[in-house]
């Protein structure tokens, strides 16, 4: 079987978009190219399924991969392009292009491996990814790796497991070697490399009985500690952000050393299908947080209706500060077929 996700866009009043290059990776050489769009097209997923005898089961093409147990922070995934979205944390991401093998043993051990042939399908720039996960009592536990030519080695484990009513898990991952790139006060940027690198997260899950309605409302919370994030703040000075924004170095929610999430959810809010959350997202490093509530109603299968406000807590020079938004408001109105 196959399987196809597929988003065309279209703006009434156009879009510019900007495409940055730098040679050498420096300020001073960077280029920045302007072009105007009306209408575009993203190609999520593209893949076809097949299998051995119903004993491997193949998935080739571009595909996102379910890799690691974290609510909002993995780690472990090691293979997909896009990370998770805090503003919709159900939203459909972009796949992987590949190859993913899957040998089941019994309901206790799952194998899996994964060949990244990457955008260029250049066999040089091939990774190869590995999991096996197993169940020792009421625990899962899994242990992976990722590895590609002239790079380094990455290892991670992550697990779940309950303890009474409460849901736990968490993930820790370990690079053999990392550069750390830092601009330094005249605008130049220094690399360092250091060895074994670990970055980890640990939340847990509980539902509570409200009102005589089962699990109606649940709590999720999780931290995350980065070995490789900035201890100081990034964005104090302008230029410095500047320079650090045109030089791609800045991946959202993994710039600081600590962040945590806390996610409250209440099903069924006052009528069936009417879902009211509150979530919040901290950098814990430099004090800024997004704190954002909405209510979610689905009065059928494939229609969703979404009111969605957020709030900005944070000082100038920090990273949720980089919106120059104090509140938004988005108004979102979903139909599949």
């Amino acid at each position: 079987k196959g399987f196809i996700n597929l988003d065309i866009l279209n703006y009434p009043q156009g879009k510019n978009q900007y495409n940055l290059s730098s040679p050498d990776n420096s300020f001073e050489n960077t280029s920045i190219t302007q072009e105007y769009i009306d209408s575009d097209y993203v190609i999520k997923e593209f893949f076809i399924d097949a299998n051995i005898n119903r004993r491997v089961y193949f998935r080739i093409g571009k595909q996102v991969i379910q890799w690691g147990r974290g609510f909002f922070f993995n780690p472990t995934d090691l293979i997909n392009v896009e990370k998770k979205q805090f503003r919709d944390l159900d939203a459909n991401r972009l796949g992987a292009y590949g190859l993913k093998a899957h040998i089941p043993l019994g309901h206790t051990i799952n194998f899996y491996g994964f060949l990244d042939v990457g955008k260029e399908i250049d066999p040089h720039y091939f990774a190869w990814a590995g999991k096996i996960e197993f169940l020792l009592r009421n625990t899962e536990i899994a242990l992976s790796g990722w590895n590609k030519k002239d790079s380094h080695a990455i290892y991670g484990l992550d697990f779940s497991s309950q303890i009474g009513s409460v849901d736990i898990f968490g993930e820790v991952a370990v690079s053999e070697k990392e550069t750390l790139k830092e601009i330094t006060p005249d605008l130049s940027i220094n690399s360092t490399i250091e060895e074994w690198i670990p970055r980890a997260s640990i939340g847990f899950r509980k539902s509570f009985d409200f009102l005589g309605h089962a699990k109606k409302i649940s709590v999720t919370g999780e931290y995350y500690y980065n070995d490789a994030g900035y201890t100081e703040d990034v964005f104090d000075e302008a230029i410095k952000t500047g320079v650090f924004l045109l030089l791609d170095m800045y991946e959202p929610n993994n710039l600081s050393t600590q962040y945590g999430v806390l996610a409250i959810i209440y099903n069924n809010f006052l009528v069936r299908a009417l879902t009211f959350s509150v979530n919040i997202l901290g950098n814990l490093t430099d004090d800024s947080y997004i704190v954002m509530s909405g209510f979610r109603y689905s009065p059928v299968y494939d229609l969703t209706l979404q009111l969605t406000v957020s709030s900005f807590v944070a000082d100038e020079g920090t990273e949720y500060s980089l919106t120059g938004n104090e509140t938004v408001a988005e108004v979102e109105v979903r139909l599949a077929f």
